[in-house]
């Protein structure tokens, strides 16, 4: 990962991304804890491995917004983020049915 600038200015030429991801029929499905850290620790893997800058997120019970630079699309970061939570809800599921 590139070493990353000391100071980030948002502007015209370096915008910011500010998304949000909802729970399918927007259920409540951030109430719990365990899923409250399942997407802490993909939020973080995400910008680990894929070299994003997260400024801001906020675990509301049925969505996440989140404020992030734009060196990714927003197709990356999205495609980033929600193929680590998938991930770990899956494997949260297989040890729950056993």
């Amino acid at each position: 990962m590139p070493p990353l600038p000391k100071v980030m200015r948002i502007s015209r030429d370096t915008p910011c991304y500010y998304l949000t991801s909802v729970s399918k029929d927007r259920l409540p499905v951030f109430r719990n804890d365990i899923i409250k850290e399942i997407v802490c620790k993909a939020l973080d893997e995400a910008r680990l491995s894929a070299g994003i800058m997260i400024f801001a997120y906020v675990i509301v019970h049925d969505h996440t917004p989140l404020i992030t630079d734009s060196a990714r699309s927003i197709a990356d970061v999205l495609r980033s983020f929600g193929e680590g939570i998938l991930w770990k809800m899956s494997l949260l599921s297989q040890i729950i049915e056993k």
